[in-house]
């Protein structure tokens, strides 16, 4: 009978099973791994002028605009965050509006970043660009939009009625 599997054949693929378990046992991710990142968020200011609660969505005046990246791993990495206009009237598509970049320290694994425009921001479809060590890993897109007008409190207004006497000078 004809052996289909050489014993070298079975040693080799045994030690690269050995070798691949051997290797996830230090729980570290590679930091040009496709998984470093676990979450993104963007956030407006909340009343201390902290990061608050994820939102989708902005006004023109929500400044700044954070952005909260959750890694997983502890190794050390350079976050890079690119605001891009995607879709803004006025601005070159795929521009760079705000860059801004942190290398993280050995166990960090949350980095907060913000952005702000030199007045208000202009309305429109934006991206979030997440790059690791110079690469592209994530991305998110977000509205910037203007603020809708409030309607007055009541439907009444109170206007003067107009005087239907007529004034005559008088000339001396």
């Amino acid at each position: 009978m004809k052996q289909l599997i050489s014993p070298k054949t079975v040693l080799s693929v045994a030690f690269l099973f050995i070798a691949a378990a051997f290797s996830g046992i230090t729980g570290q991710v590679p930091a040009d791994a496709d998984d470093v990142i676990e979450s993104i968020y963007l956030a407006r200011a909340n009343a201390e002028g902290e990061a608050g609660d994820p939102v989708e969505e902005f006004l023109v005046t929500d400044i700044p605009i954070f952005c909260i990246i959750e890694l997983n791993g502890g190794d050390p990495v350079t976050v890079t965050l690119n605001f891009v206009a995607a879709n803004v009237p006025g601005v070159k598509k795929d521009s760079r509006v705000v860059t801004t970049a942190y290398t993280t320290n050995q166990g960090e694994r949350r980095v907060n970043f913000s952005g702000r425009p030199h007045k208000l921001w202009v309305a429109g479809r934006y991206r979030a660009e997440i790059l690791i060590n110079g690469e592209v890993k994530k991305s998110v897109e977000f509205d910037i939009k203007r603020p809708v007008s409030i309607p007055a409190a009541s439907g009444f207004t109170q206007t003067k009625k107009p005087s239907t006497k007529s004034r005559s000078r008088k000339r001396p």
